[in-house]
């Protein structure tokens, strides 16, 4: 039986959900209470705990905006060259127009333009789905690798010309005793029709904080609406990108679980790039 999927169409909405909208049940209450107001810095990835990792959903993440824009910067001249989805000139011996300088010059070979269309076959719609959930043990410092990753890749390929929607998303097992048992969460940080702030973006899916927040009032929630007490350890993780459908006419790519670390960040976007566009000649 496939997962029940409870989706959160923006940001706000999964903070309404864990801040505003009372749960029925107090044992449920208080789990997502202690969750909201945990100190741990270090489990949550951000000095100050929860209330810091709430608070960077409306100020931002600098730190975590550093990260990804230093990883970017380390990596972009080193990846393949995501080709475009707009109007390129291209200059040869013939063409729409002619460079006189380039005439007075002699470079004949390089004195026509014309432009273009430099298009991939297929969808120009990205959907990069970010996993951002892990068990217990999972550290900060590992968990954000994903984050940093899908944020890099959504840089390159937004440049390209892509449309590209960010999703957090995550899935669990073993929701509760009775019930619906597997759960898929998803939420829309970052829509087709905006632009990309890091600093508020690296605040959700570069920071374990959001996921260990208000991503585990979502896994409460799910079982208050089953009026059940939640499972005292929230459930196992569960592999979103093998439960969660794609859309019609999109091209859906999963951050996965075993990108860990730098290097593994690096070789996944890498290995995405050319997946999508293959190394330009």
């Amino acid at each position: 039986m496939p997962p029940v999927h409870l989706h959160f169409e923006n940001v706000a909405a999964l903070r309404h959900m864990a801040q505003s909208v009372p749960f029925s049940n107090q044992y449920n209450q208080r789990k997502v209470q202690s969750f909201l107001t945990n100190p741990n810095g270090d489990w949550l990835g951000i000095e100050g705990g929860a209330p810091a990792a709430l608070a960077a959903l409306v100020d931002g993440y600098p730190a975590g905006e550093n990260l990804v824009r230093h990883f970017h910067d380390q990596i972009a001249c080193h990846l393949p060259r995501a080709l475009g989805h707009h109007r390129a000139k291209r200059r040869g011996n013939f063409g729409d127009e002619v460079d006189v300088h380039s005439v007075l010059r002699g470079a004949f070979d390089r004195a026509w333009t014309s432009s273009t269309r430099a298009i991939r076959k297929g969808t120009g719609i990205l959907r990069l789905v970010v996993d951002i959930g892990a068990n217990d043990h999972t550290s900060a410092e590992e968990l954000r690798w994903r984050g940093i990753a899908g944020l890099a890749l959504a840089e390159v390929m937004g440049k390209a010309g892509y449309s590209v929607e960010i999703v957090a998303g995550f899935a669990i097992r073993n929701l509760c005793a009775t019930g619906n048992k597997k759960m898929m969460f998803t939420t829309v940080v970052k829509p087709r029709s905006t632009q990309a702030d890091i600093g508020l973006l690296a605040a959700t899916v570069a920071l374990p904080g959001f996921f260990r927040t208000l991503g585990f009032a979502a896994v409460v929630r799910a079982a208050d609406d089953q009026g059940v007490n939640v499972d005292s350890g929230l459930g196992n993780y569960l592999d979103v990108s093998g439960v969660l459908p794609v859309p019609d006419k999109v091209t859906q790519l999963f951050v996965p679980q075993s990108v860990v670390d730098e290097q593994g960040a690096v070789d996944w976007v890498k290995a995405t790039v050319t997946l999508l566009q293959g190394v330009a000649s």
